[in-house]
């Protein structure tokens, strides 16, 4: 499912990232 993949590498850059969020 690409919609998932794409759910969770934005939940993993949303951790990685915390600060554009």
């Amino acid at each position: 499912m690409i919609i998932v993949a794409g759910v969770i590498l934005y939940l993993i850059d949303a951790l990685i990232h915390p600060e554009k969020y």
